[in-house]
């Protein structure tokens, strides 16, 4: 985990707190179902990477040579948005495929 994912989760975890201490449960709902959803992109942009990764190594294994390249704390904009998210770089020679998944956040 990044230093960037300690401090949002350290932030969240304290909002979840203050919001239960102040008896605000539709605000400690709303920290919970952001949670799990943050939890759920996780876990979709890890299987899509490993998705890609294991592909890559069959190709590999067939004698593709492909480099790999995995940047963790990736930023990229999207139009008006900079996301946050990891980025995989499949290369052989000249060309490449890039493949970013990320999602706006960050702590304030």
């Amino acid at each position: 985990m990044s230093s960037f994912d300690e401090e949002y989760e350290q932030r969240v975890a304290e909002a979840r707190e203050r919001a239960s201490a102040q008896g605000r449960n539709d605000v400690v709902d709303y920290i919970n179902l952001r949670s799990a959803n943050d939890s759920m992109r996780a876990r979709a942009v890890e299987w899509l990477l490993g998705a890609f990764t294991s592909v890559a190594g069959e190709m590999n294994r067939a004698g593709a040579g492909l480099t790999l390249a995995l940047t963790e704390a990736h930023r990229f904009r999207v139009g008006h948005s900079t996301m946050v998210g990891p980025r995989l770089v499949l290369a052989r020679g000249l060309r490449s495929l890039t493949i970013e998944a990320g999602w706006p956040r960050g702590p304030r």
